[in-house]
């Protein structure tokens, strides 16, 4: 799992950079648009000239330009514009609105299909309308280019975020089983009686006789109980009177030394009323 999270968010990391790299579809769109709007202004004065050009571009629609006195230029009001490039006059103010409040160049829909987009600038003062489609053929585009200004920018970010998402998810894995690994080493148990020690991860812990022979009742039968009668047996044989507490008190002695920090899961666990097991 956590190497499959660490791939997957490697290769969405490269997605994002890759895709936040890539060349913006509407750089290559503006770069046209400023070229149309500078040629179409030069002929400014040569009506049919303008509607040339819109017949030899099937990408740009409308044409609007207005003089610097903000009087409309083209389409000539009551002129002789051919049908196909003729504006409504309500199309026609609604783009001198729309160039009066952001004078910098800018793209926007002029329709709710998204089939026709808007170029306006006030350098010079024009507006150009595109078929969406045509431009994205024109430009050589991949298709779906141009349909949202943000979606490139937002799709790397989105490809970036879930990459980080994943490699900090792996990490915290990685980390946890990690901890797990060194938790489950720190606790393991060993008894060495030639050395009369005891082995509690990277602990040495010196025993008494008493303790490994304790100990060693209880490791014999690991994870089975071992009554309080058979380890006084073992560990004090006769030397123990009845209903003494030296057992519950030699135990608490040897917890302590097997975990000095109470940091580590219990080894030795107190079966009320019937003695102790030793964990596994």
């Amino acid at each position: 799992m956590v190497r499959w999270l660490t791939v997957l968010g490697v290769v969405l990391v490269a997605g994002g950079v890759f895709s936040a790299l890539r060349p913006d579809p509407w750089q290559a769109a503006g770069a046209k648009a400023a070229e149309d709007a500078d040629r179409i202004h030069q002929n400014i004065g040569v009506t049919d000239q303008i509607s040339w050009q819109l017949s030899q571009d099937p990408a740009l629609l409308h044409v609007v330009i207005w003089g610097d006195d903000g009087q409309r230029l083209y389409p000539v009001p009551a002129g002789m514009t051919p049908f196909p490039y003729e504006l409504s006059e309500d199309s026609v103010n609604r783009l001198a609105r729309i160039r009066a409040a952001s004078p910098a160049p800018h793209w926007d829909q002029f329709d709710a299909t998204t089939d026709k987009l808007l170029y306006c600038r006030s350098q010079p003062d024009i507006c150009l309308i595109y078929d969406r489609q045509q431009m994205v053929q024109g430009l050589g585009l991949p298709s779906g280019a141009l349909l949202s200004q943000s979606r490139q920018s937002l799709l790397g970010l989105i490809l970036l975020a879930s990459g980080v998402v994943c490699g900090w998810s792996a990490l915290t894995m990685r980390r946890r089983m990690s901890r797990r690994n060194e938790d489950a080493q720190a606790a393991t148990f060993q008894l060495l009686p030639e050395r009369h020690l005891a082995l509690r991860g990277n602990l040495e812990v010196p025993l008494t006789p008493r303790d490994l022979k304790l100990l060693t009742l209880l490791s014999d039968r690991c994870g089975d109980v071992v009554t309080k009668d058979e380890l006084y047996d073992g560990a004090w044989g006769r030397d123990y009177m009845p209903n003494s507490r030296a057992l519950d008190q030699h135990m608490i002695t040897l917890r302590r030394k097997l975990d000095p920090d109470k940091s580590l899961p219990v080894l030795i666990e107190t079966v009320r009323g019937v003695g102790y097991r030793l964990l596994p």
